[in-house]
């Protein structure tokens, strides 16, 4: 009976343990791995949201409307997102340096490449606030613009133009092409913005280059050059282009063709004017100055060739050169290059002291030049100035008049 009882015994302790087992750790384990799936679930689903918010992107752009009212500009927003994933932008913020933060509720969508412009409900902008924006997305993120104002633009357009002419003056234009947009000429000049700005070059050598900076609000712009003759004769344009302005800009233009006057400004003359020389002996040398200058609405010059002649001589056995010709192997415009010729004199009459003396006449003269930039070649007949005439005073010691100076008597 006792063995009966005790097997009894067993089969019943193995049962309550396998019904606790069913019924309390059974179920525990499989809470417990559903709450480790949810945790995990969470945790994923955490790290995939903080992941996104740490690529979210979107640009912010504040701008100034192109219409003016009662001397003030509507206020701009431009959104641009240039990332992967779409944003949702339920509030923008308005910080106003006179009229302080200013919340707006919107519901605003970008895809990923999606651009947007929005008006700022009606906020505009007067003389001299200045504004930025903030936009608040779904995810936490906030992105800003740069702070804008009718007198304080963000971005620089420089413009270069290239190969200009000496003389001439240019002048650079932008102006809004859009719905928005705001430009003033010239660097943190302070004054206000409007929808047309025009800045001049004035270049003083040929081929010259130069640069027109304008500060400007994003927006889309045409930018152009008109090409002003000094003559007053009718403006020449050159083809313009458009371009958007969402950071800082460079436009290059290049001039079509120089303009080269109708008489090469290339000069010849003698500074020293009419010369005397006193012969100490019956030969002697004399040094004959000159200089050539090029004027600033030139190319520049190269090869120059520089010959002297003696064109008369009165009373002298003889009047040589002792080299007839220079050259000048460049002359920038603007520049002046001084030489001298020298030439040999004699004066040897012995029959009559009072013929003592005579006198020299000579020609300078440009024979020809090169132009650098065009490489054609310029005769007498191109230059403005290629000739100067000029004489030489020649004076004697004679030795019956103790050593003074005797000179021809005309």
């Amino acid at each position: 009976m006792r063995r009966r009882r005790s097997g009894v015994s067993a089969v019943i302790g193995t049962a309550i343990a396998l019904a606790i087992i069913f019924t309390i750790l059974v179920p525990l384990v499989l809470y417990m791995q559903s709450l480790q799936t949810l945790f995990m679930q969470e945790t994923s689903r955490r790290l995939q949201y903080e992941l996104e918010r740490l690529h979210e992107k979107l640009e912010v752009y504040a701008s100034l409307g192109k219409d003016v009212i009662h001397g003030n500009r509507l206020l701009y927003i431009i959104l641009e997102n240039p990332g992967t994933l779409s944003v949702s932008i339920p509030t923008i913020y308005v910080e106003s340096e006179e009229n302080g933060l200013k919340k707006y509720d919107v519901n605003v969508f970008l895809a990923p490449g999606e651009k947007v412009n929005l008006t700022a409900y009606g906020v505009s902008i007067n003389p001299p606030d200045d504004v930025r924006v903030k936009v608040v997305t779904m995810r936490g993120n906030g992105f800003y613009s740069n702070e804008i104002g009718p007198a304080n633009l963000p971005y620089t357009i420089l413009v270069s133009v290239k190969n200009m002419t000496a003389g001439y003056s240019y002048e650079v234009k932008v102006q809004v092409r859009g719905d928005y947009g705001c430009v003033s000429a010239g660097l943190g000049s302070g004054s206000l913005c409007s929808n047309l700005a025009s800045y001049f070059i004035y270049p003083q050598t040929m081929g010259e280059e130069g640069l027109a900076a304008f500060m400007a609000a994003p927006g889309e712009y045409t930018v152009n050059v008109v090409e002003h003759s000094p003559t007053g004769g009718s403006a020449t344009p050159v083809p313009s282009k458009i371009i958007e302005v969402f950071k800082d800009v460079i436009v290059n233009f290049t001039i079509p063709e120089i303009h080269l006057p109708d008489k090469v400004p290339l000069r010849v003359f003698v500074p020293a004017g009419e010369i005397t020389h006193i012969l100490t002996a019956r030969t002697g040398a004399i040094e004959i100055p000159f200089q050539v200058s090029l004027g600033n609405v030139s190319e520049p010059m190269k090869n120059i060739q520089v010959k002297i002649t003696i064109t008369n001589e009165i009373d002298l056995d003889y009047a040589t050169p002792l080299t007839n010709s220079i050259t000048i192997s460049r002359l920038s415009p603007g520049e002046i290059y001084s030489s001298s010729f020298l030439i040999t004199v004699r004066d040897d009459t012995k029959d009559n002291l009072k013929h003592y003396g005579g006198f020299v006449e000579y020609k300078i003269e440009i024979q020809s030049a090169a132009g650098t930039f065009s490489g054609k070649t310029y005769g007498k007949s191109d230059l403005e100035k290629p000739t100067v005439t000029q004489d030489v005073i020649i004076c004697r010691l004679g030795g019956n008049y103790n050593n003074k100076p005797f000179c021809r008597v005309t």
